[in-house]
């Protein structure tokens, strides 16, 4: 969070800065592994967008989802139905990479990854 509107991953809790609604794109219903869907953040109310800048850091300052607001959400085990609970990793569609929350220290969320690991796992929570 901050002024910078980036997606951060240095908090121990969950609260409303740190929800984010998961949009299904191009279809409604369940969200499979392998949907393309795009990230709303709750706190400030805009779509996350890989930028072009700083290793393709997310910036949550969108008013609509186009390409670089897309991603691809894939199950870390199995797949089919993404439910609560599940492991996920995300591909920014623009950059085909991966979203990392390596980031040295600085918690930043970056699309630069070129393979899913453990830096590049999130939790689908509800």
């Amino acid at each position: 969070s901050g002024d910078n509107h980036h997606l951060n991953c240095n908090r121990d809790a969950t609260g409303s800065w740190e929800a984010y609604s998961v949009v299904k794109i191009g279809g409604s219903g369940t969200i499979n592994s392998g949907d393309t869907i795009a990230l709303r953040s709750m706190g400030w109310d805009k779509y996350c967008a890989a930028e072009d800048f700083d290793g393709n850091v997310l910036h949550c300052n969108r008013d609509s989802a186009g390409s670089w607001e897309q991603f691809v959400i894939t199950k870390t085990s199995g797949s089919g139905a993404i439910h609560f609970g599940d492991s996920v990793s995300l591909r920014s569609k623009a950059w085909n990479r991966y979203c990392s929350a390596g980031d040295g220290g600085k918690h930043k969320v970056h699309c630069d990854a070129s393979n899913a690991g453990d830096n590049e796992t999130f939790q689908f929570m509800d």
